[in-house]
């Protein structure tokens, strides 16, 4: 049973990094070589010796606003082709997505805190954490304007309480339950957002990953904390996965 799971497993990590390649090719081809030809063509005005000063700056202005696309649409591309785990060490993952990401670029202070984190975690969970962490960063650096975020990724344990069926070689008298230790990693994303952003925690890139999210057995939430602040969680079980080959 516990194979047929991982097996599906892999197929919705199979399809949904299909997609994500597919959004990165759509965004080079379209996207990427329109930002290109409006550079070429701002070039071109500018070295047009019968214009005048005010058509060059305005060249000048088109052609720097459109770099500066390029260079957000080009991490973006990085961001959605490079979602695997390089080492199966999820902290050490979960940093170098902040610095591909360039979030200091974007004027944001972030601050990384991990608590219990394990690092013999199964691979396909901290693949599943780590393209959670990026495509939820990459919501908040389109689209909230945030100048401070804060992410804590910590490991908790807990206590499920199953029920024991009469007659169950596990059955202790006079008990209906018993309790079974599991572990769960939480993931928080707390960000600052303008108030005129055009962030929408319903959004289609949100609800995309919180499908991801449930399809992987986690449970994965966006809100306002207040009117200047929004907070992203994730959670998920790991506790089947904890004997699966790393």
């Amino acid at each position: 049973m516990m194979k047929q799971e991982e097996q599906r497993l892999k197929r919705i990590e199979a399809l949904y990094q299909f997609e994500r390649n597919q959004w990165a090719q759509l965004l080079h081809d379209d996207f990427g070589q329109s930002l290109a030809a409006i550079k070429s063509f701002a070039a071109g005005i500018k070295n047009n010796a019968d214009i005048t000063e005010e058509v060059i700056d305005l060249a000048t202005i088109i052609d720097t606003t459109a770099s500066d696309l390029y260079i957000s649409c080009y991490d973006l591309m990085r961001g959605l082709r490079s979602g695997d785990s390089k080492n199966n060490n999820l902290i050490s993952d979960i940093e170098n997505c902040i610095i591909n990401s360039r979030v200091e670029h974007h004027g944001i202070r972030l601050q990384l805190q991990a608590e219990n984190i394990s690092e013999n975690n199964a691979r396909i969970v901290n693949i599943f954490i780590l393209r959670i962490f990026q495509d939820s960063l990459s919501g908040i650096l389109r689209a909230a304007c945030a100048t401070e975020m804060q992410v804590c990724l910590k490991s908790v344990s807990w206590h499920k309480n199953n029920r024991i069926t009469p007659g169950d070689n596990n059955t202790v008298a006079g008990k209906s339950q018993t309790s079974v230790m599991r572990e769960s990693i939480e993931l928080h994303m707390l960000s600052d957002i303008k108030m005129n952003s055009a962030f929408n925690p319903e959004s289609e890139p949100f609800l995309q990953i919180q499908k991801y999210a449930e399809a992987f057995g986690g449970e994965y939430s966006v809100e306002k904390a207040n009117d200047t602040s929004i907070l992203i969680k994730l959670c998920v079980d790991i506790t089947d996965f904890s004997g699966e080959c790393r």
